[in-house]
């Protein structure tokens, strides 16, 4: 698999470097684009670039390097991952954010199912695990026997370079298992920078370090790297993840290098190292290498061929759905980047939160309460449907995050009742806060409202009207209690982030003990199982007229552009 080494000549270092990969082990393509990433193209390109300097390499990944396809939801009994990028020679990788969502127990059994003979050391310098918590004793043992460490220490052309990892500020905000938390970055690294300068007498030391730079995909200031690198002078270079960022020349804060590759795999990074006269190093090198069309490495590919057919057998099929098989034909929605910063109306939303309604209607059959309302967060939706074919990988992707209660990948639908008191503080919400956190912003099916921009902050909805079951819409009642349905993570949320908390309530108004009683089930009566967000949306895709290209379901016009269902007054 490795290109064989050979003499030649020191080269300094060579770091090739990845972030944010999150599970894109096949290559992302769309119609009339040629496909990019995939972890068989990368692979290549690191094999080419380890045999100009076999002594002097290392490859490193920033972070979140799980979460986003399919892939995930063999995650517990493959560790796909984590098993290529041992197959690809990953010499050591840090956890992000997504890399916990799966929960701790599945965490856990990523790690007894990365079994690879090489596989990277995992380094955590600010994250602490409390055992005592549920869930998280088997997640401690794992980090224990992998070992997961805070810092490694390797030689490459007579160098010894220490290498550590770190979580960022903003970005361990987003990890709320109860047990897991993470201590001051920027005291952590500095803690750590001085064991690999004074104890393990390094002259190279890199963090891995998943935090980013400059603003994120949302706009907010977010260049915690930056920070990083003034506030510990003693990092020589820092592998910024977490933001997407894409650094066409690296940063410099004193003697620190900052570099980025983008993400999903879609580059490659390199960055090769001399010392500098004056101190520290300088970049001798510096590219993003396109993971476009070019050689593949043909193992990678084995693996990955192997693991969609796990796929089929262990997920989809209870689903009646399989891996490359065709869904549903449409139109072109707008595209992915625009999808998560938009904080504007989105007919990708409105597919999903119709999706939603019409999943409930189907799964609970002649038995179904009416819904008055879908409400989906815009941060649950991380993707959009390109024009032409649409496949099961495509619809997964538009809402991947996480694994819900049941365990398994992608988060459940969730159906119970709010008053309208605390539905009208949602679209509050939504008027306020979405303005800057676009994650927010609600996307709707059943709901009309208005709201004045020049009012002040949670005072803003003006005018609020519900659809009823004959198709008219009546305005909101305060102390009536309404059916909505959502996601599970979505009420996650409503309790954590609202106060007094928003709390999902039967149809009488008692407060649910657990979330599990609120879970949509489908399927037949020998067994049911939780609608999945994704699946939902499949289904409704599925349910179109077959008037498509080959007789597949085409989308219908109505979803080309957004429902006018919000108006936004002076």
């Amino acid at each position: 698999m490795y290109a064989p080494a050979f003499a030649a000549e020191p080269r300094g270092i060579t770091l090739l470097f990845t972030h944010d990969l999150h599970a894109r082990l096949e290559p992302d393509g769309r119609p009339g684009k040629s496909p990019s990433g995939g972890f068989a193209r990368l692979s290549a390109l690191a094999i080419k670039e380890r045999a100009k300097n076999p002594g002097g390499t290392l490859l490193l990944d920033a972070g979140d390097f799980c979460s986003g396809t399919l892939f995930d939801s063999i995650l517990a009994q493959e560790a796909p991952e984590l098993n290529a990028m041992g197959a690809m020679g990953y010499d050591a990788v840090t956890f992000g954010n997504h890399d916990f969502e799966a929960g701790p127990g599945n965490v856990a059994l990523e790690l007894a199912a990365a079994n690879n003979p090489r596989r990277p050391a995992i380094l955590l310098s600010n994250t602490l695990l409390d055992p005592e918590k549920p869930g998280l004793t088997a997640l401690a043992k794992a980090f224990a026997a992998w070992p997961v460490k805070k810092y490694a220490v390797f030689e490459r052309n007579g160098l010894r370079i220490g290498i550590f990892g770190l979580m960022g500020r903003q970005a361990s905000g987003y990890v709320q298992t109860p047990g897991i938390s993470f201590t001051d970055p920027v005291a952590a690294a500095s803690e750590t920078v001085k064991a690999l300068r004074e104890k393990e007498k390094c002259g190279l030391v890199i963090a891995l370090s998943h935090s980013g730079t400059a603003s994120d995909r949302h706009g907010r200031d977010n260049s915690e790297d930056e920070e990083l690198a003034k506030a510990v002078p003693g990092i020589d270079v820092i592998i910024s993840g977490h933001t997407h960022s894409l650094l066409k020349t690296p940063l410099t804060a004193g003697k620190t290098l900052i570099v980025s590759s983008g993400y999903w795999g879609r580059n490659l990074g390199i960055l090769e190292l001399e010392k500098d006269p004056a101190g520290g190093f300088r970049a001798a090198r510096y590219e993003l290498r396109h993971a476009g069309a070019g050689p593949v490495d043909e193992e990678i590919l084995g693996m990955v061929d192997r693991w969609k057919a796990k796929i089929d057998e262990l997920y989809l099929a209870k689903y009646g759905l399989k891996y490359d098989s065709p869904v549903a034909w449409s139109f072109g929605f707008t595209p992915p980047a625009q999808v998560e910063n938009s904080t504007e109306p989105l007919a990708m939303g409105d597919l999903a939160a119709d999706a939603f309604r019409a999943g409930l209607k189907a799964a609970e059959g002649p038995a179904y309460k009416y819904a008055a309302a879908a409400v989906i967060p815009l941060g649950l939706i991380k993707s959009s449907l390109f024009e032409g074919e649409i496949k099961t990988p495509d619809i997964f992707r538009v809402m991947p995050i996480g694994a819900g209660v049941d365990g398994k990948a992608g988060h459940s639908v969730a159906a119970f009742h709010l008053y309208g008191a605390d539905l009208l503080r949602l679209l509050e919400a939504d008027a306020t806060i979405a303005r800057r956190n676009p994650d927010a912003r609600l996307m709707t099916a059943g709901i009309r409202f208005s709201w004045s921009f020049s009012a002040p902050p949670f005072a803003r909805v003006k005018e609020v009207s519900l659809e009823e079951p004959d198709g008219s819409y009546k305005p909101l009642e305060e102390g009536r209690l309404y059916r909505i349905v959502t996601s599970e993570h979505a009420a996650l949320y409503m309790r954590l982030f609202f106060n007094p908390p928003i709390v999902p309530l039967n149809s009488e108004g008692t407060p649910l003990k657990n979330i599990k009683e609120a879970l949509v089930l489908s399927g037949g009566p020998g067994e049911r199982i939780a609608l999945k967000e994704w699946v939902a949306l499949a289904h409704f895709l599925s349910s179109f007229p077959r008037t498509g290209p080959g007789g597949l379901p085409q989308v219908p016009d109505r979803y080309r552009t957004p429902r006018p269902s919000i108006t936004v007054l002076p």
